[in-house]
């Protein structure tokens, strides 16, 4: 008889309309299979469980639209961590759902953000969400799952994108923060970057736009569990400016091959006065070299576009394991701002 492998999703809307309405979990879930499928001895060892080919997976989903990390940023009673770092309503009923829960999942998805997002103005505002996360919401999720060893639970984070232009800077800062998470935090993974999916008219994703965020999380769990090891995405390896121009060293994992649009979007090149430059772009290898009109001090990755278009981002090629038809490879990854 078949079994369930088990995993969770908790933050806002991103996870809870995406996995709840099946739009992210259906490809998900086929990462997932196949992983079972091909992998059941290096699955097994990771669950400390035997799983066999034809075993299946669940997803349990404890996310709540519209939720804030922290109560201040909160509409109503709508958070999951207090301003004094306890449990927020939120928080306190995923805890008592996991309760339960007869297999409580070791793996966990966190899409969140979008809502402190529109109201940090400080970095103080920033390190204070940083607190709640990574001193409430964190550990009080995963002593949920595993009270005897809650730094055994992995956590897989959805990459803030972008939703309203006025919050961009917000969100830059909130980015920034989750980087810092996934850098200091222990097992706690880079998911799907948000940034690389297109919205629809509610500043939610697109149907397509779910399903991608679906199967690049899916893939990436998939190859943790079966190798131990990260699904590495395109990075930004260093940047170095000569006069004008920025040259860029994207990091490209073995084995694969970059789509080098002529114009690659989501470089944020800013003047010392925090001025946003335009740029045109020439590739050699796998650096690619911006010229801007007057001298850059910053670089950002992602930044902002006026308009959403999936052929000027930079990804792989050859996506390992194809999800669904024309599924994009992962995208060029999130990084911290760096100074030129």
């Amino acid at each position: 008889m078949a079994r369930s492998v088990h995993f969770l999703t908790f933050g806002q809307s991103y996870a809870e309309l995406g996995y709840g309405r099946s739009f992210s979990y259906w490809p998900f879930a086929v990462a997932m299979r196949r992983m079972i499928d091909s992998a059941p001895a290096a699955l097994s060892s990771a669950l400390g469980v035997t799983v066999t080919a034809g075993d299946m997976t669940q997803l349990r989903q404890v996310a709540v639209g519209g939720s804030a990390i922290r109560e201040e940023f909160a509409n109503g009673n709508s958070y999951w961590v207090t301003n004094g770092n306890g449990n927020g309503p939120s928080l306190t009923s995923a805890v008592n759902a996991i309760a339960g829960y007869a297999v409580k999942p070791q793996f966990a998805i966190w899409s969140h953000g979008e809502r402190d997002a529109q109201f940090v103005n400080t970095q103080t505002d920033v390190d204070n969400v940083r607190s709640a996360v990574v001193n409430r919401l964190f550990p009080g999720i995963r002593a949920a799952l595993n009270s005897g060893a809650p730094l055994g639970v992995r956590i897989f984070v959805d990459m803030l994108g972008f939703r309203y232009v006025a919050d961009e800077a917000r969100e830059n800062m909130m980015r920034d923060m989750m980087i810092g998470v996934i850098n200091d935090q222990p097992n706690v993974m880079r998911g799907a970057e948000k940034y690389a999916i297109e919205l629809d008219s509610t500043f939610h994703p697109t149907q397509i736009g779910y399903q991608t965020l679906g199967a690049h999380t899916g893939r990436r769990i998939a190859a943790q569990l079966a190798t131990g090891s990260n699904l590495e995405a395109p990075s930004i390896a260093s940047a170095s400016r000569s006069g004008n121009n920025v040259t860029v060293n994207i990091n490209v994992p073995s084995g694969g091959a970059l789509v080098k649009p002529t114009h690659p979007a989501h470089f944020g090149l800013y003047d010392a006065g925090g001025v946003r430059l335009p740029y045109s772009a020439s590739w050699s290898g796998d650096s690619v070299t911006l010229t801007c009109p007057s001298q850059p001090a910053t670089l950002r990755y992602p930044a902002r576009e006026a308009r959403f278009d999936a052929s000027r981002i930079i990804r792989l090629s050859d996506p390992a394991d194809p999800i669904f038809p024309g599924e994009p490879g992962l995208p060029l990854q999130s990084r911290l701002p760096i100074s030129l």
